[in-house]
């Protein structure tokens, strides 16, 4: 990989970015502060492609096509285009249902806090559940420190960032969906968020407080940097472009107790997944 590169600004003036997905040749995002899910071309034009009766977060899409997104307080996983629901969630999870991948076969899991961040209540393990359209919601992963960011390896294993333990955690995806072999991917030089993985198998990580992603070979190998402008916090990343070379990075400037968000990217030299969730 080459040296470290700072991103160029492409989209200003949102909310609170979450969760960039590249999907038929537009980049979806959830704007949680605006409660809209929005599309944006490479050109930086965006459209509302959905209106969420609640604060939108982990966003994915089924086979079909048709795309999901975690109703975060209400603890829901909804359909984007018209806010109906898709699973509730709610007696399985506490504090606030955060991000989501869906795999090739349709299975969604979500993470859910583990305790209600926003009253400041005392912190506990969240977990991961597993919405599979065919059978009840289920429980599949517990006693995760503040679960976040996922993604899926070329071998099928499911990586989860836990941002309150500075680890991303692999886990093996049973054929039912069930996930076993619970164990260490790689340590994190600080707390985890939105992540996103290359075709070969190396995981970016944005590191909010840090400013920048980094790129994470498993075991904990850094072989890349990507920053952002300073004082912007990079809170999560995806591919995309023609050729998914492009690593469009989500940021934001806080300023207590509001915030405002931009969609930033840089070229990076290793592409990412075709289809990647």
């Amino acid at each position: 990989m080459g040296g470290p590169v700072t991103t160029t600004v492409l989209l200003e003036g949102r909310g609170f970015l979450e969760a960039p997905h590249w999907h038929d040749g537009e980049l979806w995002m959830s704007d949680l502060h605006r409660h809209e899910v929005v599309a944006v071309t490479t050109d930086g034009d965006a459209r509302v492609v959905g209106a969420i009766d609640d604060q939108p977060s982990g966003l994915g899409f089924l086979p079909d096509g048709t795309a999901i997104v975690t109703s975060l307080l209400k603890r829901r996983v909804v359909r984007v285009t018209d806010d109906s629901l898709y699973a509730d969630l709610a007696d399985l999870t506490v504090g606030g249902t955060n991000d989501m991948i869906v795999d090739a076969r349709g299975r969604a899991y979500v993470g859910s806090f583990g305790y209600d961040v926003f009253g400041r209540a005392p912190k506990a393990p969240g977990n991961l559940v597993l919405v599979d359209g065919r059978r009840a919601p289920r429980v599949v992963a517990e006693e995760l420190a503040f679960p976040n960011g996922m993604a899926i390896t070329s071998d099928g294993t499911l990586v989860v960032a836990e941002s309150a333990g500075g680890l991303l955690t692999a886990f093996d995806v049973e054929d039912d969906g069930s996930l076993s072999g619970r164990r260490l991917w790689a340590e994190i030089p600080g707390r985890p968020d939105g992540i996103t993985i290359d075709i070969e198998d190396a995981i970016w990580v944005a590191l909010p407080r840090e400013g920048r992603c980094v790129r994470v070979e498993r075991g904990g190998a850094l072989t890349g940097t990507v920053f952002a402008r300073d004082g912007w916090r990079t809170v999560s990343c995806g591919f995309g472009g023609a050729d998914l070379s492009t690593l469009y990075v989500t940021t934001a400037f806080v300023t207590e107790p509001t915030a405002t968000a931009c969609l930033e990217y840089a070229l990076v030299d290793v592409p990412g997944v075709p289809g990647d969730a």
